[in-house]
């Protein structure tokens, strides 16, 4: 065998390696304490801001994109924005305004954070908020 055809042999093989690595690896990036976000609130307005807590250790130093969505018997989602949270565990209260056009009614929050660990592989965590109630603005607050 040549020494070109070996070397693309080894060089195959050292791919098929990684890419299984990359692939197969268990990657650990965040864990949140709460089975579910406590909320501040558990009543808001249409136009309100509804905080809620997220106790969680994050392991890896990597950027999610973030795709919120208001669940009742419909589903309200909201456009995806990019967040990265520090490493570390933390205890931090965030705050997410209620759509003007959000109907009344009991929700939750629903969030899948996407990470882009490697090249070919990309982990989803999906965590949720407590229930809290939706109440219609009154005319003067629109």
């Amino acid at each position: 065998m040549r020494t070109l055809e070996r070397l693309f042999i080894f060089t195959f093989w050292i791919i098929i390696a990684i890419s299984l690595y990359w692939y197969l690896y268990p990657y650990n990036i965040i864990e949140f304490q709460d089975a579910q976000f406590p909320v501040e609130k558990t009543v808001v307005y249409q136009g309100e801001e509804i905080s809620y807590t997220s106790r969680y250790c994050k392991y890896m130093d990597l950027s999610a994109v973030v795709t919120r969505s208001y669940i009742d018997t419909l589903i309200y989602t909201m456009p995806s924005t990019v967040t990265k949270r520090m490493m570390g565990c933390h205890n931090m209260v965030f705050s997410t305004v209620i759509p003007n056009k959000l109907p009344a009614g009991k929700y939750y929050i629903h969030m899948v954070y996407k990470y882009d660990v490697n090249p070919i592989r990309t982990i989803i965590v999906e965590h949720d908020s407590e229930s809290f109630e939706v109440k219609e603005a009154t005319p003067s607050a629109r």
